[in-house]
């Protein structure tokens, strides 16, 4: 539909004309469609998006009518953050769950799961030894946080963010890690939202800019969407040209380069000093391995 008439059943939905609602949610389901279709399975969560979509677009504080943003780029935008935070929310759900069977003599691969129930995209991967470490790193995560916080806060200068740096570099890392997976490589269509799911980013980590010439994470991932979606690899050079299309300037391969390596230099010297003992081994050495820190 042309932006005028999509205004128009904008307006009229706040009005509360019920055939503009009607409109509204057909136009929004067909773009949640066309985003999500192939990544979600079951119909009813697509329909619940939309209909959380359609709320948002009522709140005028929510959704302006002058803004000049696509808006079938902004539904689908916000339908992936809304997956996103469902993943998120049943993150627990994932970890606490036994992938294999209790029975080792009759354990079920997860191909195998009750087709009753939804799967996560972890179990969606198909590769128990990647899901469970994957599961191990969304506990990590949230014990690690504390840590880098003060590892990373003594080389943060006036002109490097360096947290933005090192969580921008786990989700690249991760993601290309799985898209180079043998077993994985017919289904990266998944993987930018498992990783999301395994690396999340609250409001304030969403909100951080590697440097003041960067964009933030939130717009720089929602620019890389497109690679993602063509399953490239997320080269740093490509990190670099996506920074530039969300609106940063000066924004260079070579300059992200030597970033990550002081970053990696960093994170070598706490983890000599002891400083992510709070997690176990295993992990910690898939971790580093991600970011290429040699332990």
């Amino acid at each position: 539909m042309e932006p005028e008439d999509i205004k128009q059943s904008i307006a009229g939905a706040r009005g509360g004309d019920e055939r503009a609602v009607a409109l509204l949610f057909s136009q929004v389901c067909t773009v949640v469609e066309a985003q999500l279709g192939g990544k979600v399975r079951e119909e009813h969560l697509l329909d619940d998006i939309a209909a959380d979509i359609v709320l948002r677009l009522l709140d005028p504080a929510k959704y302006d009518l002058e803004r000049t943003a696509s808006f079938s780029r902004w539904v689908a935008k916000v339908a992936r953050k809304i997956l996103a935070s469902y993943w998120r929310a049943r993150k627990k759900e994932w970890r606490e769950s036994d992938l294999v069977g209790s029975d080792p003599g009759k354990g079920e691969t997860l191909l195998e799961l009750e087709p009753s129930r939804e799967l996560s995209p972890l179990e969606q991967l198909s590769v128990e030894p990647q899901a469970d470490t994957l599961r191990k790193l969304c506990v990590a995560m949230e014990r690690l946080h504390g840590p880098l916080q003060e590892c990373l806060s003594d080389i943060s200068r006036r002109h490097v963010n360096f947290a933005a740096v090192y969580f921008l570099a786990l989700r690249t890392q991760l993601y290309r890690a799985l898209r180079n997976a043998e077993q994985v490589k017919a289904r990266y269509e998944l993987l930018a939202e498992i990783v999301e799911a395994a690396v999340p980013w609250s409001e304030p980590i969403a909100a951080l800019r590697p440097n003041s010439n960067w964009p933030t994470l939130a717009q720089l991932w929602d620019s890389l969407q497109e690679p993602l979606r063509r399953g490239k690899l997320l080269s740093a050079r490509q990190v670099a040209e996506a920074a530039l299309r969300a609106g940063g300037s000066h924004c260079s391969e070579s300059q992200l380069a030597q970033w990550q390596s002081r970053l990696r230099k960093r994170l070598k010297e706490c983890y000599d000093a002891g400083q992510f003992s709070c997690v176990d081994r295993e992990t910690v050495t898939f971790w580093a391995a991600l970011l290429g820190v040699d332990i």
